[in-house]
């Protein structure tokens, strides 16, 4: 194998740890979310609420977070100064299919 195959193989076992990682993650918020927008958490709230094991890289967690809107999970507020977005799973949104339950 070519150094230049190595570094290749090497970039992609990354990416695939990478996206391990935020699978994990995304898995953890859903578990933490609540069913109804009464109870919805803010960022804080579910940060400060993860398992530490996925509670590791806050720019991966708002990522992962933002990404999920609408597919994974809902969100509203932060239309006002001061008002944190909150995030909560409606009935209507289902896991992605890479992530299982």
């Amino acid at each position: 194998m070519s150094s230049e195959q190595a570094t290749g193989a090497g970039a992609e076992a990354k990416r695939e740890h990478e996206d391990g990682r935020k699978d994990d993650l995304r898995l953890a918020i859903r578990r933490l979310l609540p069913a109804n927008r009464e109870q919805a958490l803010t960022r804080e709230e579910i940060w400060e609420r993860l398992p530490e094991a996925v509670r590791v890289n806050r720019v991966r967690f708002y990522s992962v977070l933002e990404a999920g809107n609408r597919t994974d999970w809902l969100k509203e507020g932060g239309d006002e100064k001061g008002r944190a977005y909150r995030y909560w799973i409606a009935e209507d949104t289902t896991p992605r299919a890479n992530v299982k339950e």
